[in-house]
């Protein structure tokens, strides 16, 4: 159970580079330094425009998203979350 607590971390971990490199680009483009101050914001962000390439590129955003959340639930019920429930 432990295991699974650690990949998740690090699994949360890889995603907050990604939000932080995204950020970066995005705040570049706009010459804005406070353009987030959240990472719900940021995340919504990318998210929008990651839909927008997969829509560009032939796949079905919704169906990528709901594939993804099928291996968050995954991910999430090996670990012994005990917040899974009040996610989902």
């Amino acid at each position: 159970m432990e295991n699974e607590l650690t990949k998740n971390k690090q699994r949360a971990g890889w995603a907050n580079t990604a939000l932080h490199a995204y950020s970066q680009a995005v705040e570049g483009e706009r010459a804005r330094e406070d353009l987030y101050d959240s990472t719900g914001t940021v995340a919504i962000d990318l998210f929008c425009d990651l839909c927008h390439l997969a829509h560009q590129n032939g796949y079905d955003p919704l169906c990528l998203i709901e594939t993804a959340l099928t291996h968050f639930r995954c991910e999430r019920v090996p670990a012994g979350d005990e917040e899974f429930e009040d996610i989902f």
